[in-house]
């Protein structure tokens, strides 16, 4: 961006003193657009500056709106059974992790 900004003045300048020669403008019309063309830099960088997060944000919503959107999938399963059960009855139930085993 920077180095567009330094072309585009480049070329005013260049445009505007060729001008001057040919008194088609005059220096103080040149000074005041020139100064007018400098003051317009600073609100375009600010523009640019916020369209960057804006532009993340949307893109991120779209990833988690279709994310949200897809379908899920039933997965049937081997053992389906008919039969409910009313309660589960544990006795001398214990575990044993590895050793170096993290969780």
């Amino acid at each position: 961006m920077e180095v567009l900004g330094a072309f585009l003045l480049a070329s005013v300048m260049y445009l505007g003193v060729s001008r001057i020669g040919d008194e088609a403008m005059t220096v103080g019309t040149f000074v005041s657009f020139f100064t007018v063309l400098g003051l317009m830099f600073s609100p375009l960088k600010k523009i640019t500056k916020v369209n960057d997060p804006i532009q993340r944000a949307i893109a991120a919503c779209n990833s988690v709106f279709t994310f949200i959107d897809n379908k899920t999938e039933d997965i049937p399963t081997k053992n389906t059974t008919s039969f409910t059960i009313h309660s589960i009855y544990f006795a001398n139930i214990s575990a044993q992790y590895e050793i170096g085993w993290k969780f």
